[in-house]
């Protein structure tokens, strides 16, 4: 399991870590939904410390670029993933 699971430090730069903690106001938090939508009771039933954020909020781009760079790292430990094109 190790092989797939993992992590990349140092990908979120302190500064954008620090501007993110200090201007995440706006963001909402993360609800459990199922295909139907919003679970009633979501916040009692799981616990969640995420947020989430749209296309047009501050920081979704650098955000956004961060993730394919992850992608980008984790395809070259797993070539076979080469294909794999979330964004």
């Amino acid at each position: 399991m190790k092989e797939w699971i993992g992590y990349y430090e140092d990908v979120l730069t302190s500064e954008l870590s620090e501007n993110i903690a200090l201007n995440s106001k706006g963001w909402k938090q993360s609800t459990y939904s199922n295909h139907e939508g919003k679970i009633q009771n979501s916040l009692k039933r799981v616990v969640m410390e995420e947020t989430f954020i749209k296309e047009n909020m501050t920081y979704w781009v650098d955000l956004l670029n961060i993730t394919k760079d992850v992608v980008k790292l984790y395809q070259k430990k797993h070539p076979y993933m080469k294909y794999f094109a979330p964004i």
